[in-house]
């Protein structure tokens, strides 16, 4: 049954109050929601910390914080006011998402891919003249009989995936059988949600954070959108696509596996169609593919040599380094010890998309010294695989990148 409204428009109202009278009471069932809420989110710090923020007084502690930082840096406001009241704001809309998604935990189904796909579903699709459309998997069965997916009989038969998210709407969470472990995962809601942002975008990552690997470095961390601008790429229709033209965009495609551009396939845009300037390649950028029905695509990179007159296409990005960082060495962190983050950090079902996550991608930063000896390091393994085949050139690059950052 759908849950009532007024749980919710009661809890909005706690939490207004907490922000008035700052005590740490029971909301939602949840014994000190606040001090959790710090625990989880406001990593390290106390729940006098905190309260010295909502006070607008932050402490030291509050100050060296990466989420301060992080408000700080991207919430740019006229008055100090205005910044203060963005802050609270954004804390109370956290805050009741995150007591209102405490308790509560979900079913994720997975197909699999390719043939795991089709056991797990029991069907597959044909498009053979005169056998169009699906079929079960095995002759003279019914899809419901080869089908993990459901039990036309049995609701909560364990064999079936369909008993997992029967039992959960009774918040029962069942032990998950054998033959379906690599299909079912029960996860705590907030798990999916991204709270350390400077705005809350209510979006379910479909993976638990616990599922994105993380690398790990003795150098501080920043996010991406702190050391580089990131750009999206040029967006059009078929109808803006001409057989020749100056305005040529580049898509995945171009990017071959040692991270060169290669120019074969091209698309080009009528020369009316207005491009702005900064979305054309240059010299140290990083051309990345941040959309894609593919994990072969997603989180691809190019590091750009020279100057060009070629322009990112609409499911590509460009990073554009600060002075805090030297884009060779960003290039092969995306391109080895980060590669397998950035894949899973992909959202969606179909096409997976990282635009709404690539600015908050973590990077280590060493000093600009370190940064300098790991490039010269990868530059003298480069000249020497000109000459002899390196066994496991991407491996011996993750060598000299742990070396200096772990």
């Amino acid at each position: 049954r759908r849950r009532n409204n007024y749980d919710c428009i009661n809890l909005k109202k706690s939490v207004e109050r907490f922000f008035t009278n700052l005590q740490d009471v029971t909301l939602n069932g949840i014994e000190k929601p606040i001090s959790k809420y710090v625990d989880y989110v406001w990593k390290n710090l106390t729940l006098n910390d905190y309260i010295s923020l909502l006070k607008k007084e932050p402490n030291r502690n509050v100050e060296n914080h990466d989420m301060y930082k992080n408000y700080c840096n991207k919430l740019n406001f006229k008055s100090e006011k205005d910044f203060w009241n963005a802050i609270i704001d954004l804390e109370k809309e956290k805050l009741f998402y995150f007591i209102l998604g405490f308790p509560q935990k979900i079913v994720w189904i997975k197909t699999g891919e390719k043939e795991a796909e089709k056991r797990f579903l029991g069907y597959e699709f044909s498009e053979r003249r005169g056998h169009e459309g699906i079929h079960a998997i095995q002759r003279d069965s019914t899809i419901s009989q080869c089908t993990k997916l459901f039990d036309e009989d049995v609701f909560d038969n364990p064999l079936k995936a369909s008993a997992y998210i029967y039992k959960a709407f009774s918040n029962e969470f069942i032990p998950i059988d054998e033959s379906l472990k690599d299909n079912i995962t029960n996860v705590n809601l907030l798990d999916t949600l991204n709270f350390t942002n400077e705005y809350f975008d209510y979006q379910i990552i479909c993976k638990s954070v616990n599922e994105i690997p993380q690398i790990m470095s003795k150098w501080n961390f920043e996010e991406l959108s702190s050391i580089a601008n990131i750009i999206r790429g040029v967006t059009y229709s078929k109808n803006e696509q001409v057989e020749k033209s100056n305005t040529i965009i580049l898509t995945a495609d171009n990017i071959t596996l040692d991270g060169k551009i290669k120019v074969t396939k091209q698309v080009f845009l009528n020369e009316n169609y207005k491009v702005g300037t900064e979305k054309k390649l240059r010299k140290n950028d990083v051309f990345m593919c941040f959309s894609s029905g593919s994990k072969k695509h997603l989180g691809k990179v190019a590091l750009i040599e020279n100057n060009t007159n070629y322009f990112a296409g609409g499911f590509m990005g460009i990073i554009r380094v600060n002075e805090n960082i030297k884009a060779k060495y960003l290039y092969y962190l995306l391109n080895t010890l980060l590669r397998e983050t950035v894949i899973a950090m992909g959202t969606g079902s179909n096409i997976n998309n990282l635009s709404s996550v690539v600015n908050s991608l973590k990077i280590p930063v060493p000093s600009m010294e370190i940064q300098k000896i790991i490039v010269a390091g990868i530059e003298e393994l480069e000249e020497k695989a000109k000459t002899i085949v390196v066994a496991d050139f991407d491996n011996e690059i993750e060598k000299i990148l742990k070396k200096y950052l772990q």
